[in-house]
């Protein structure tokens, strides 16, 4: 530094020690940006010599100290462009990366694509073309957290799990060459992002080729497969991936269609393999290893998994449960742990298990347990139980299944169901909690099953109309709540239901052309109105019946271009052949007949909507053999 730089230095310090707050503030920066320039231009110039790298005069030697010096100083200098070339790196990896944190954020097929292309292309050109940024975990993370929160886009969850298998591929072939050069290894966040994309596409359930509890498993063996061969601490399961491998269990015993797809001892096996991991978490506690804590999600995704085992064949899974549950409340009243302390998801999950049990004590069970998250709530001991909407929706449904229940000592009669779930409403009511429409939906499918009685009519119609004047977005009615609404009126045995069942048709129909509703009627809401024509037994009710399956396939048109067009499913022709059969036209039997050989011929040319089921043969058989007084009436 000359002169003049040491004294603009001594100026500069002396305003600092004794200017204002704002000169000394821009002194400083100023002061800091000459620094930082003069020590970048001092460290990149080519043109700055150190008098050590000079030539002597008269040619002679340099002597020993400055051959030393001039070493040394090259040393700096290259160690000063390795960490500006690693700063450099880690920079471009850490805009890589935010960049793929953009591009996922919308979460749309088209744009997840894009970032697992990118990642993809790093990986394996970065070395080639030093201008690419090389990936790190962190940015597998980005790409594999997208698709674990990703919805409804095909093919998901195999695309997360081939890029945690190129994840660990890198790292396995990183450690053969060089085990101290490894930048890319598998974490125990993309395992269980990888696992959790599994549960996130119902349609896996109808593949029989998809096995999503193996394949998951499979994840977890290897990477502990890799951390028993290279010990690394980072590849090492942890709660984390146990809790996600028990969430798949829990997702494939509860998903959508895994009643039609699973059968009750599938659902029993999952429910054990979820619990031999469970056990294994607790060993693992044990011998020394707490990042295998098991905690509150680990019991709760094992409860979830034992409710969707349960049913009135296997009263075991019920029982299970509520060791489970009774283990967690010792467990937390010993240790206080808040870790492990159950919520109201474990309890409602025990109350969903216990209902679908349809036990003789299933209701009793299922009450007792909302009134113990009532209590531990009240009482501040555990504010965690306290009921929501989802816990009384559970115990109505308990209500409305103890009517269809195969144990017929434990069947309530219908004043005791409606008495029942009238007293949940007002329960809720009290406590200030917001009945949601699927809690609304659950109290008018037990009024249904409660049996025909006017007072269960007219409370189902006024349920309805609160619904329709509430404020509360998720509490307004959806198609769900007509088509119940309907089936109300079917099973009410009022001579005028099925007028009722079709005026609650039309507005919803109107309702969707003229655009003061979104959702269309669904071809469930039409073969409930045939049902309560069916029903009625009379003259009119096939006329009525056909008449309905005709309109449906008329296009409507209204407002904004809105047009309605439903196809006919299987439980409309249905219907439609209860109404026949039914019926005592005279031609009814060849109708019958040219019905369910139609359901035939197009089942046999792919159109699986229409595809005759046990119920279809069922309402055949129940209308030929009331023609019994012609010769072909029985045979057939």
């Amino acid at each position: 530094m000359n002169a003049f730089g040491r004294r603009c230095l001594f100026t500069s310090l002396r305003v600092i020690r004794l200017g204002d707050k704002t000169l000394r503030r821009r002194t400083i920066s100023l002061l800091q940006n000459e620094l930082t320039l003069r020590y970048f231009s001092s460290a990149t110039s080519t043109s700055s010599i150190h008098p050590a790298q000079r030539p002597r005069a008269g040619g002679s030697r340099p002597c020993q100290s400055h051959n030393r010096r001039l070493r040394t100083n090259n040393n700096d200098r290259n160690n000063q462009s390795n960490k500006r070339s690693q700063l450099q790196g880690i920079k471009a990896t850490i805009d890589f990366t935010n960049s793929l944190k953009r591009l996922v954020s919308s979460g749309d097929a088209k744009s997840l694509a894009e970032a697992d292309r990118r990642l993809r292309y790093n990986l394996r050109y970065w070395n080639d073309n030093r201008s690419l940024a090389r990936p790190n975990d962190y940015s597998f993370g980005v790409v594999l957290g997208a698709y674990s929160k990703a919805r409804r886009i095909p093919g998901i969850a195999v695309r997360a799990e081939e890029l945690l298998e190129l994840m660990m591929d890198t790292y396995e072939m990183q450690e053969k060459r060089d085990g101290n050069n490894v930048w890319l290894i598998p974490s125990a966040f993309c395992t269980s992002a990888a696992i959790s994309a599994w549960s996130k596409n119902t349609n896996i359930l109808f593949d029989k080729e998809m096995s999503p509890i193996a394949r998951a498993s499979a994840i977890v063996d290897r990477l502990e497969q890799l951390h028993e061969r290279y010990g690394r601490p980072q590849t090492q399961p942890n709660a984390a991936v146990y809790n996600a491998l028990i969430s798949i269990c829990a997702f494939v015993n509860n998903g959508r269609g895994a009643g039609r797809q699973l059968s009750i001892d599938q659902r029993f096996e999952n429910a054990k393999y979820a619990e031999s991991i469970l056990d294994m978490m607790e060993a693992k506690y044990i011998a020394g290893d707490s990042s295998s804590r098991p905690n509150v999600r680990t019991y709760g995704s094992l409860i979830q998994t034992w409710a969707g085992a349960s049913s009135i064949s296997n009263p075991r899974a019920a029982e299970r449960v509520e060791v489970i549950l009774q283990h967690m409340e010792d467990m937390y009243k010993r240790t206080r742990d808040i870790e492990i302390r159950p919520n109201f998801f474990c309890y409602t999950n025990a109350i969903h298990c216990w209902g679908r049990s349809e036990r003789p004590d299933a209701v009793e069970k299922a009450m007792e347990i909302v009134e113990r998250m009532e209590r531990l709530s009240d009482s501040r001991e555990n504010t965690e139980a306290r009921p929501n909407a989802f816990a009384y929706c559970a115990v109505i449904n308990a209500l409305a299944k103890s009517r269809s229940s195969g144990h017929a000592g434990g069947r309530l009669t219908g004043k005791e169901v409606r008495d029942k779930t009238d007293a949940l409403l007002r329960r809720m009511k009290e406590r200030g909690v917001a009945a949601d429409r699927a809690t609304m939906n659950a109290a008018l499918n037990a009024f249904a099953r409660s049996g025909g009685d006017p007072r269960t009519v007219a409370r189902a119609e006024e349920i309805v109309s609160d619904m329709e004047k509430s404020t509360f977005a998720r509490g307004t009615p959806d198609i769900a709540t007509w088509n119940t609404l309907i089936n109300v009126y079917t099973k009410s045995g009022d001579p005028a239901a099925p007028e009722k069942a079709e005026r609650v048709l039309r507005k919803v129909e109107s309702s969707y052309l003229n655009g003061t509703y979104d959702r269309r009627p669904q071809a469930l809401t039409y073969s409930a109105v045939i049902q309560a024509w069916a029903k009625s037994c009379r003259p009119e009710a096939a006329k009525r019946a056909r008449g309905i399956i005709d309109a449906m396939r008329k296009p409507k048109t209204g407002v904004g271009g809105r047009s309605l067009v439903t196809e006919p499913t299987s439980v409309c022709y249905d219907g439609l052949i209860h109404a026949l059969a039914r019926s005592d036209d005279e031609d009814a039997v060849q109708q019958i007949e040219e019905t369910l050989r139609y359901m035939e011929d197009q089942a046999s040319v792919g159109n699986t909507s229409i595809v005759p089921t046990t119920r279809t043969y069922q309402a055949a058989i129940l209308g030929l053999s009331k023609r019994s007084n012609t010769n072909d009436g029985a045979a057939k």
